[in-house]
C-alpha cells in the first residue's frame, strides 16, 4: 500500500513559510547560506516598521485615543516578530517532528486513513477561513486612507515616527508601500505559524484516533498475535507522548504570548471601535481584525481542546503513573521560585538564589517602610489615612507570609516529599478521579484569585497614567521618601519602584495563599482516598489480605494525621492574621469606595481589590472546613429561640433572657416604627419608606412569637429526626441526602450574606451620607423623647443597630430552620424510596413492615411541620411581596449610588432569596409549567387534539393576530418612517427583530401542532418510559438542568420586559407621551386616553410575546432533553443487556432505538428552519443591542432594559446550543456501548458498536 504523507496535507502552509524565509530545505535547520541571510534580512526589514511605530508611542502616550489606535495593532505585530524568532530558533526541533511524523509507527492503514480525514479537512477549512479573514483585514487596512480620502493629507495606514518627512512625495509613497509590505509579511507569518501549530495538534489527535482503533482491534486478533500487537501499541503510545512533548516544547511560549496579546489587542480594538466613525472603512477593518483575532484564539482553543479530549482517554495505569502532587501544583511553585520563596530541595545556602531572595525581601519591605512612614504625616486626615492603611495592612501581612515561607522552607520541602510518598498516591482509577476533582477546584480558585489580584494590581499601579494625574507627578501609593520625588528622574524611578514592589506583593499574596489551600486540598483528598480504601476492604479474598490492607489503612491514617498536624503548625498564625487583616481591609476599602469618584480607575481598582480579598478568605474557608447546620441552632440560641437540649421554656434564666430580648429589642423597636407611620401617613414618600422596613420587622416579630409558642412541637420534631428509624443506614443513603444538605448550606450562607450586607448599608448610610450631623437615624421612628440631642441620639442609634442586627439574625435563622425541616423531610422521602427499591430480599415481609412504619413517621413529621408552618408561610409570602413592591418604588425616589440605594438593593435581594428558599425546598415545579404557559398563549390545544373549529382555536387565532402579529406589524411599518435617522432605525430594529422571530415561531408552532402532538404521544409510550429507579436517576440531572434553564430564561425575559415597559415612567418621558416601543399607528397616540390605551396594548402584547418566546424555545429544548434522556436509557439497557432473555431484550432495544430516531427526525423536521431563523435573528439583535448600548444614557432604565435584553438573547442562544449539543453527545454515546455476553450463546451475537475505552 502507498505510503501516507502527513506533510502533503499541510503543503500549502509549508510553501508560504518557505517564501517567508521560515522553512529551509531538507530535514535540517538553518545553516550559513543565502536562504538564512534572506530570512534574517526579511525579518529585520519588517521589524523596522515595528520599531518606528513603537518610537511613536513616546510622542502620543498622553493621548489615550491615539495610544489605543496604535497599540492594538502593535501588540500583534511584535507577537508576529516573536513568533518568527521562535520559529527560527526551534527549526531543528520542528524538522525532527516532521521526520518523526513520516515514521512507520505513525502510518495509518486503509480504514484509519478514512478515520483521520475529517480532522485534516477541518484544518484545511480553518486555514482557508483564516486566510479570508486576514486577507480582508489587510485589504481594508491598506485602502482606508484612500477610501476615506485622507491620503490627500498624506495619512499613512499606521501611525509611526520616521527620521524623515513622510508628508513629502516620494517619501510618502515609499513609506506607504513599506508599511503595507511589513504588515502583510507579519500577518502572513502569524497566519501560517498559527495554522502550522494547529496542524501539529491535528496530527496528535489523528495519532490518538489511530491508536484507539489499533487497541479496539486487539479484541479481534489471534491469541498468538496479541502480545506482539500490544507491544506495538505501547511503543506507538510512547512515540505519541514524545511527539506531543516536543510539540509543546516548540510552541509553549508562542501560545502563551498569543493568548496574552490577543486578549489585550481585542480589548483595545473594541475600544477603538467606539471612537471611529460607524460604517467607515476603518470601522470595517477593525471588525475584520477582531474576527481574525477570534479565529486565531479559536485555533489554539479548539484544536488544543481536541488534543486534551483524545489524550484524556489514556489508560488508567498511565494516568496513575503520571499523577504527582508536585506537577499538579507546579505553576504555584514555579511562581514562588520567581519570587525567591522556593529554593527547591537544596534549601537556602550561600548561593546566588539566596542573595536574590534577600534582594526581593528588602526591595518589598522598603516600599512598606516608606508607606508606613507616611502614616505619621497623614494621621489627622481620615480619608488619606484610610487610603493608605487598607493596602498597608495587606502588604505587611504579605511580607510576614514571605518571611514565614523562607523561615520554614525546610518544613515546606518535607511537605512536598510526604505528598510524593507512595502512601499518598492514588491506587486506582476511582481514586485518581477523586484527586482530580478537588485539584480542578483548586486550579479554578488559583486562576480566579490570580486574575483578580493581577487586575487589581494593574489598575492600581497604572491609574495615575490613565487618570492623567501622572502630569502632577502623583504616585500610585502615597508614601514618604527622604528626597523630592516630584522631580525627574526621581519621580520615574520611584514610580517604577512602587510598581515592582506592588507586583511582588500581589503575586506573593496570591501564591502563598493558594499554596496553603493546596496543602488543605491534599489533606482532603487523602481522606477521600482512605475512605475509598476502607470501603474496598470488603472485597478482600481472604483474612490474610484483609489484615494486610487494614494495617495499610491504619498506617495511611496516621500519616494523614501527622501531615495535617504539621500543616496546621505551619499556617495557623498565617490564617489567623489573614482573617483579621482581611476583615479590617474590607471595612476600610468599603469606606474608601464611598469617597472616590464612581466609575473612575481608582474605583475599579478598589472593587478589584475587594473581590480579591473575598476570594482570598473564601479559599481558606472552602478548602479548610465544611461548616455544619449547627450554626443555625447556635444563632437561634443566641436570640433566645432555642432552649438547651430537648427542653422548652420554663422558669429559668434562659427563658427570662428570651422574653427580655424579644420584648426590648424586637417588639419595642417594631412598635416605635409602627407608631411613626401614623405621624407620616400624609407624606407619601416618607410613608412608603417607613412601610418598607416596618413590614419585614413586623413579620419577624410575629415569627419569633410563633416560634416560641410552638417550641414543644419543634423539639418533638427534632427528637423524631434523631431517632434510629430516621437515620441513614448505609453509605449510599448518606450520599443520597448529601446534595440537599449541601444546597441548604449554600442557601444559608447566601441568605446570611445578603441580609448582613443590607443591614450594614442601612445602619451606615447616615454616616456615609453625612446626615449624621443632622441627627438622622437609620430608621425613622417615633420615640417618647427628643432624639435630636446628644447623647440621646447616639444611644438611640446604638439601640436601633442592636435591634436590627438581632432582628436580622432572627429572620435568617427562623427561615433557614423551617427550610432545614423541609430538607430533612425530603431526605427521609429519598431514603424511603431507596429502601422500597431494594426491598426484594430473603426477609421481605419484615423489611416491608419497617418501610410502612417509616412512612407513617415521615407523614407524622410532615403533619407537625405543616401545623407549625402554614400561617407563618402565608404571612411571609404576603409581607415579602408587599415589601418588594414598596422597596422597588422606594428605589425610584432615592439618589442612585447613595448608600441608601445600596441598602435597598441588598434588601430586595434578601427578600428575593427569602421567598426563593421557601419555594425551592417546599416544592419542585415540574415541566407542566411550560405546557400551561403554551396553553395560555393559544399554542397548545387540550389533550392530544390539534386546532379545529372550536373556541380555543378562535382564541388562538385572535391572540396571535391581535397581540403578536398586529403589534409587530405596527413596529415594522415604523421602520420605514425612521430609516433615515440612524439611531432611531437601530433602536426600532433591536426590538422588532426579536418580536418578528417570535411571531414566526408562533406561526410555525401552530402549523406543526400535529407533529408535536405525535411526538408527545410517542414520548408517553411504554418503550420510552424508564423501567427502573436507576433509569429515573439517570435522567433526573438533565430534567433538573432544564428546569434551571427555564427559570433563568424566564427571569431574564421578565426583567427585560419590566424595564422596557417601565422606562418611560422611570425616565419621566411619559409626560411627553413616549411609548415603550416606537411604532406607527393609524391614529394620534399623543393624546389622552388614546396614549394610555396604546401603552396598555403594547404592555399586553410584549408580555404575550415574551411568554411565547420563552415557552416555545423551552418546549423545543425540552424535546431535545427528552431525546437525550432516551439515549441515556437506551445506553443503560444496552450495557445491561447480558441476561437469560438476551435476544428479546436486544429486539426491544432495537425497537427503542428506532423510536428515538423517529422522534429525532420529527423534531428536526419541525425545528430546522426555526433554529436557523433564531440564530440569525439573535446574532443580529445582539449586535444591534450592543450598538444601542453605546448611544443610550448609562444608568438610565433604557440602558438596563437593553442589558437584560442582551442577557435574555444570550441565554436563548445558549439553551439551543447546550441542549442540542447534549443530544449529539448522547447519540454518539449509543455507538460507544459494547455488547458482551457471559455465555457461549451470547458470544455468538457479540458485537461492538464502538471500541472499548482503553485509551
Amino acid at each position: 500500500m502507498e505510503k501516507f504523507s502527513w506533510r502533503l496535507a499541510i503543503n500549502p502552509n509549508i510553501v508560504v513559510l518557505k517564501l517567508l524565509g521560515l522553512w529551509p530545505k531538507g530535514h535540517e535547520g538553518y545553516k550559513f547560506n543565502l536562504y538564512t541571510l534572506y530570512s534574517l534580512s526579511m525579518n529585520a526589514f519588517v521589524d523596522g516598521d515595528n520599531f518606528f511605530q513603537t518610537i511613536y508611542i513616546f510622542y502620543i502616550y498622553s493621548d489615550l485615543q491615539a495610544l489605543a489606535a496604535i497599540v492594538f495593532l502593535l501588540f500583534t505585530d511584535w507577537l508576529a516578530s516573536i513568533k518568527a524568532y521562535y520559529f527560527f530558533r526551534n527549526m531543528n526541533l520542528l524538522k525532527e517532528l516532521m521526520v518523526e511524523l513520516e515514521s512507520k509507527e505513525f502510518q495509518p492503514n486503509k480504514h484509519q486513513r478514512t478515520l483521520v480525514q475529517p480532522m485534516l479537512k477541518l484544518w484545511t477549512f480553518v486555514y482557508k477561513a483564516y486566510w479570508f479573514s486576514v486577507g480582508t483585514t489587510l485589504l481594508l487596512l491598506a485602502l482606508f486612507p484612500i477610501v476615506d480620502g485622507s491620503f490627500r493629507q498624506y495619512r499613512l495606514p499606521f501611525f509611526a515616527w520616521y527620521p524623515f518627512d513622510t508628508t513629502v512625495s516620494p517619501f510618502y509613497e515609499i513609506t506607504y508601500f513599506y508599511q503595507m509590505f511589513s504588515i502583510c509579511f507579519l500577518a502572513i507569518v502569524c497566519l501560517n505559524v498559527d495554522t502550522l501549530i494547529a496542524a501539529l495538534m491535528v496530527f496528535i489527535i489523528s495519532q490518538c484516533d489511530i491508536l484507539c482503533d489499533n487497541l479496539k482491534n486487539l479484541q479481534t486478533c489471534k491469541k498468538s498475535d496479541y502480545n506482539s500487537k500490544l507491544i506495538v501499541c505501547v511503543e506507538h503510545h510512547q512515540k505519541i507522548l514524545r511527539f506531543a512533548d516536543k510539540s509543546n516544547q516548540f510552541f509553549n511560549e508562542i501560545a502563551l504570548g498569543q493568548f496574552f496579546t490577543s486578549s489585550a489587542s481585542l480589548a483595545l480594538a473594541m475600544f477603538q471601535l467606539t471612537v471611529v466613525e460607524p460604517w467607515s472603512s476603518e470601522c470595517y477593518s477593525l471588525l475584520f481584525y477582531g474576527a481574525s483575532m477570534v479565529v486565531e484564539i479559536c485555533l489554539y482553543c479548539w484544536f488544543g481542546n481536541e488534543v486534551e479530549m483524545r489524550t484524556r482517554k489514556t489508560s488508567i495505569s498511565i494516568v496513575m503513573k503520571q499523577f504527582t502532587w508536585k506537577s499538579a501544583i507546579s505553576v504555584n511553585t514555579w511562581t514562588l521560585k520567581i519570587l525567591g520563596l522556593w529554593p527547591g530541595a537544596e534549601l537556602y545556602k550561600l548561593n546566588k538564589y539566596t542573595f536574590y531572595m534577600i534582594f526581593v525581601i528588602l526591595l518589598n519591605n522598603s516600599h512598606i517602610l516608606f508607606q508606613a512612614a507616611n502614616v505619621v504625616n497623614a494621621y489627622q486626615d481620615l480619608k488619606a489615612l484610610s487610603t493608605m492603611i487598607f493596602s498597608l495592612f495587606t502588604k505587611l501581612l504579605t511580607s510576614a507570609k514571605m518571611l514565614m515561607f523562607i523561615w520554614k522552607s525546610r518544613t515546606l520541602q518535607r511537605f512536598m516529599s510526604q505528598m510524593e510518598s507512595q502512601e499518598f498516591r492514588p491506587r486506582n482509577h476511582q481514586q485518581v478521579i477523586m484527586a482530580q476533582s478537588l485539584l480542578k477546584a483548586w486550579k479554578m480558585i488559583y486562576f480566579l484569585f490570580s486574575v483578580l489580584v493581577w487586575s487589581s494590581v494593574s489598575l492600581r499601579t497604572f491609574y495615575p497614567v490613565l487618570d492623567g494625574t501622572v502630569k502632577d507627578h502623583n504616585l500610585p501609593f502615597p508614601a514618604w521618601y527622604p528626597y523630592d520625588h516630584k522631580t525627574s528622574p526621581f519621580y520615574q524611578i520611584t514610580y517604577l519602584h512602587q510598581v515592582i514592589c506592588y507586583w511582588i506583593s500581589g503575586t506573593a499574596t496570591a501564591n502563598t495563599d493558594t499554596f496553603i489551600a493546596a496543602l488543605m486540598m491534599c489533606i482532603g483528598t487523602q481522606c477521600d482516598i482512605l475512605s475509598d480504601n476502607l470501603r474496598n476492604l470488603t472485597n478482600c479474598g481472604d483474612d490474610g489480605e484483609f489484615n494486610k490492607k487494614l494495617v495499610d489503612c491504619i498506617e495511611h491514617h496516621k500519616k494523614i494525621v501527622r501531615f495535617a498536624t504539621e500543616c496546621n503548625s505551619f499556617f495557623n498564625e498565617i490564617v489567623l492574621a489573614q482573617f483579621l487583616v482581611s476583615s479590617v481591609s474590607l471595612a476600610l476599602t468599603m469606606f474608601e469606595v464611598t469617597v472616590v469618584k464612581p466609575l473612575s480607575i481608582e474605583c475599579f481598582s478598589i472593587m478589584g481589590y475587594v473581590s480579591s480579598v473575598f476570594v482570598q478568605i473564601f479559599q481558606y474557608c472552602w478548602f479548610g472546613e465544611e461548616v455544619e447546620a449547627k450554626t443555625n441552632i447556635l444563632m437561634l440560641k443566641f436570640v433566645g429561640l432555642w432552649p438547651k437540649n430537648d427542653e422548652v421554656y420554663d422558669r429559668n434564666l434562659y427563658s427570662l433572657y428570651a422574653m427580655l430580648s424579644m420584648n426590648l429589642l424586637l417588639n419595642c423597636h417594631t412598635s416605635f416604627q409602627l407608631v411613626n407611620i401614623f405621624h407620616v401617613y400624609s407624606h407619601f414618600e416618607a410613608f412608603i419608606s417607613s412601610l418598607v422596613a416596618t413590614s419585614s420587622e413586623f413579620v419577624a416579630m410575629i415569627k419569633g412569637i410563633c416560634f416560641m409558642k410552638n417550641m414543644k412541637v419543634m423539639k418533638d420534631m427534632m427528637v423524631q429526626l434523631r431517632s434510629v428509624e430516621m437515620a441513614p443506614k448505609s453509605e449510599h443513603e448518606r450520599n443520597l441526602i448529601k446534595t440537599n444538605l449541601n444546597l441548604w448550606r449554600l442557601m444559608y450562607y447566601a441568605f446570611s450574606s445578603s441580609c448582613c450586607m443590607a443591614i450594614t448599608f442601612w445602619l451606615s448610610f447616615p454616616v456615609l451620607d453625612g446626615t449624621v450631623h443632622q441627627y438622622r437615624l437609620p430608621f425613622t421612628a417615633w420615640y417618647p423623647f427628643d432624639v435630636q440631642k446628644s447623647p440621646v441620639y447616639y444611644v438611640t442609634y446604638l439601640y436601633q443597630a442592636v435591634s436590627i442586627s438581632f432582628l436580622g439574625v432572627t429572620h435568617v435563622n427562623i427561615d433557614m430552620f423551617v427550610n432545614a425541616v423541609m430538607v430533612f423531610i425530603g431526605c427521609q422521602c429519598d431514603i424511603l424510596c431507596h429502601r422500597l427499591i431494594h426491598i426484594a430480599s430473603d426477609n421481605f415481609n419484615n423489611n416491608l413492615i419497617e418501610c410502612i412504619q417509616y412512612h407513617k413517621k415521615i407523614i407524622c413529621l410532615a403533619d407537625r411541620c405543616n401545623e407549625f408552618l402554614k400561617m407563618m408561610i402565608v404571612g411571609q409570602f404576603f409581607t415579602s411581596l408587599a415589601s418588594l413592591a414598596l422597596a422597588m418604588f422606594e428605589l425610584t425616589v432615592v439618589d442612585p449610588r447613595s448608600s441608601e440605594c445600596f441598602s435597598l438593593l441588598f434588601y430586595v435581594s434578601t427578600v428575593t432569596v427569602q421567598i426563593f428558599i421557601y419555594c425551592w425546598f417546599g416544592n419542585e415545579v415540574e415541566v407542566k409549567t411550560n405546557i400551561l404557559m403554551l396553553k395560555f398563549v393559544g399554542l397548545w390545544p387540550k389533550n392530544d387534539e390539534v386546532y379545529d373549529r372550536n373556541l380555543y382555536s378562535l382564541y388562538a387565532m385572535l391572540s396571535m393576530n391581535l397581540l403578536l402579529n398586529c403589534h409587530t406589524s405596527f413596529q415594522l411599518v415604523n421602520i420605514f418612517h425612521v430609516y433615515s435617522h440612524f439611531e432611531a432605525f437601530i433602536s426600532s430594529l433591536v426590538a422588532t427583530s426579536s418580536e418578528f422571530v417570535a411571531m414566526i415561531k408562533g406561526i410555525c408552532f401552530m402549523k406543526n401542532m400535529k407533529i408535536m402532538k405525535d411526538m408527545m404521544v410517542l414520548l408517553r409510550s411504554a418503550e420510552m418510559a424508564p423501567k427502573s429507579e436507576h433509569e429515573r436517576n439517570l435522567i433526573k440531572t438533565n430534567l433538573n438542568l432544564w428546569r434551571l434553564m427555564y427559570y433563568a430564561f424566564s427571569s431574564s425575559c421578565f426583567m427585560a420586559i419590566t424595564f422596557w415597559l417601565s422606562f418611560p415612567v422611570l425616565d419621566g418621558t411619559v409626560h411627553q407621551y413616549r411609548l415603550p416601543f416606537t411604532a406607527w399607528y393609524p391614529f394620534d397616540v399623543q393624546k389622552s386616553p388614546v396614549y394610555y390605551l396604546t401603552y396598555l396594548y403594547q404592555a399586553i402584547s410584549i408580555c404575550f410575546l415574551g411568554v411565547t418566546h420563552v415557552n416555545v424555545d423551552m418546549f423545543v429544548n425540552a424535546v431535545m432533553v427528552f431525546i437525550g434522556c432516551q439515549c441515556d436509557i437506551l445506553c443503560h439497557r444496552l450495557i445491561h443487556l447480558a441476561s437469560d432473555n438476551f435476544n428479546n431484550n436486544l429486539i426491544e432495544c432495537i425497537q427503542h432505538h428506532k423510536k428515538i430516531i423517529c422522534l429525532a427526525e420529527s423534531c428536526n423536521e419541525f425545528l430546522k428552519m426555526m433554529i436557523v431563523g433564531q440564530f440569525f435573528t439573535s446574532l443580529a439583535s445582539l449586535a444591534l443591542a450592543m450598538f444601542e448600548l453605546t448611544v443610550v444614557d448609562p444608568r438610565s432604565s433604557e440602558c438596563f432594559s437593553l442589558m437584560f435584553y442582551v442577557s435574555t438573547v444570550t441565554v436563548q442562544i445558549f439553551i439551543y446550543c447546550w441542549f442540542g449539543n447534549e443530544v449529539e453527545v448522547k447519540q454518539a454515546k449509543i455507538s460507544e456501548v459494547e455488547f458482551t455476553g457471559a455465555s457461549e450463546k451470547q458470544s455468538t451475537v457479540r458485537h461492538f458498536l464502538i471500541p472499548p475505552s482503553i485509551i
